[in-house]
């Protein structure tokens, strides 16, 4: 739970910009959408997302704020792996 605390802090900056986009944190240019999706809303934002702009400024921010490897533990164990 801790290493959640730690990793949830660093979605601040992400949920700001989507919601100055009017969109979700899910919505971006690194994230593939998952084509099995069950729900409509979800697919409706799949494929809103490639209408979805960011500035130079904006992505250089966002890797300021969340630089590679800064997350707390792994994302999977290490006998997951």
């Amino acid at each position: 739970m801790e290493n959640m605390a730690q990793n949830e802090v660093l979605l601040a900056p992400i949920q700001a910009v989507a919601s100055a986009h009017d969109c979700t944190v899910a919505q971006g240019d690194d994230i593939v959408p998952t084509p099995g999706t069950k729900r409509r809303r979800y697919l409706k934002g799949n494929v809103a997302a490639v209408e979805i702009a960011l500035t130079a400024s904006k992505i250089v921010s966002l890797g300021a704020a969340c630089p590679l490897g800064v997350t707390a533990a792994a994302r999977y164990p290490e006998g997951q792996i």
